[in-house]
């Protein structure tokens, strides 16, 4: 993780030096003032609000993770992080940290649907150890220029019909900040599929049950397979943080690389052999 947040920073560096080097010394200052407005335009797009399905966040839901959040919290021997319910149609988890301010923790109204008060623990001590692990400050470190750049780009060539600024914006800033973009998301995915084995055994050891945590994996995959394919693809940007990839089915082959999560079957097994040995010294300490 170190040696991914060095480079991420020298390429987020080079790339704003090599774009003001271009902007005033070879172009003469007007370049810059085009692409401030390309990534004025890029970012607006960006963050823009989605549409979002599913029902509306019930008083209950919040009061409902914040007692999940402070138990498996107290079992870490952590601080609470905040926490927070947004509606989705889409069962998913994930969290946040910026520097500077505190952990949180997200679920989606589908999640808490899903899940029992204990296979909600499962997924909350996911979370929180994603924070214990600081995992969730590198992964925000990492993702932020890539996702910001990637994300914005793809809204704006989905709305491309809508006006020809978009079209325009694309072609004119695309050229030159994706292809560092996918290189930082490119790191970001090979971070993220280690630090997701060490989450689940985290969340294994807080609860003390290995199988609770497979069993939601399993099952919350099954769901989310069955979702139309709109509402994925507008979760599918943040994937890095999300308890389980918005997607349809798993990338296979070269797509891999690209890959947010370890294979569904890597995490279930690790998992139950968790389980076995779980059950295994249980046996022991009752002879």
């Amino acid at each position: 993780m170190a040696l991914a947040l060095t480079v991420n920073g020298v390429l987020v560096v080079a790339a704003v030096g090599l774009l003001v080097w271009v902007a005033l010394f070879v172009h003469d200052g007007w370049s810059f003032v085009f692409f401030v407005v390309c990534f004025a335009v890029i970012g607006a797009a960006a963050v823009g609000r989605k549409r979002r399905s599913g029902r509306g966040v019930r008083p209950t839901d919040r009061q409902r993770l914040e007692e999940a959040v402070n138990r498996v919290a107290a079992l870490a021997d952590v601080p609470p992080p905040d926490a927070n319910v947004e509606r989705d149609s889409v069962p998913l988890s994930w969290t946040y940290n910026t520097p500077g301010r505190r952990p949180q923790v997200h679920v989606t109204t589908r999640l808490l649907d899903e899940v029992s008060g204990e296979e909600l623990e499962a997924v909350v001590a996911h979370e929180i150890t994603h924070i214990v692990n600081r995992d969730a400050l590198v992964m925000t470190l990492l993702s932020a220029p890539s996702t910001w750049i990637l994300r914005g780009c793809r809204r704006m060539w989905e709305k491309r019909h809508e006006s020809w600024k978009n079209v325009a914006a694309i072609v004119c800033f695309g050229w030159y900040c994706v292809p560092f973009a996918a290189l930082l998301a490119l790191m970001m995915y090979v971070v993220s599929r280690h630090r997701e084995l060490a989450a689940d055994r985290g969340a294994a050891v807080l609860t003390g049950s290995p199988a609770r945590l497979a069993a939601v994996l399993a099952r919350l995959a099954g769901d989310i397979g069955a979702l139309p394919t709109r509402d994925l693809r507008l979760a599918a940007g943040a994937d890095a943080f999300h308890l389980l990839p918005a997607r349809k089915t798993e990338a296979r082959g070269v797509a891999r690389v690209w890959a947010t999560h370890p294979q569904l079957r890597t995490r279930l097994a690790r998992l139950e052999r968790m389980e076995h040995e779980l059950q295994s010294a249980r046996a022991l300490e009752r002879v």
